[in-house]
């Protein structure tokens, strides 16, 4: 009896309203370049889609980045009169 019971029970506990996913976390998933956000559609077929949209920003970032300094200091040796020819 006590068997039949202890049935009865977990098996209405387990017919219980399931609780609701947690919200998405939209904020960050618009955290990148304009130009990378169709790399994030990767996690349709199966990849870390946003993972590798990150490696891509930090990579296109980091581009950038060297290609500010290289201008700058190209703009620096033009504007250097010591570096101009006669």
């Amino acid at each position: 009896m006590r068997t039949v019971l202890s049935l009865c029970i977990l098996s209405l506990s387990a017919c219980s309203a399931p609780t609701p996913p947690p919200a998405a976390n939209t904020q960050g998933q618009d955290a990148g370049r304009p130009e990378t956000k169709s790399i994030q559609a990767a996690d349709a077929i199966g990849y870390d889609g946003t993972g590798i949209r990150g490696k891509v920003d930090a990579a296109l970032d980091q581009n950038d980045r060297r290609a500010t300094d290289i201008n700058a200091q190209i703009d620096a040796q033009s504007t250097d009169p010591e570096t101009q020819e006669p």
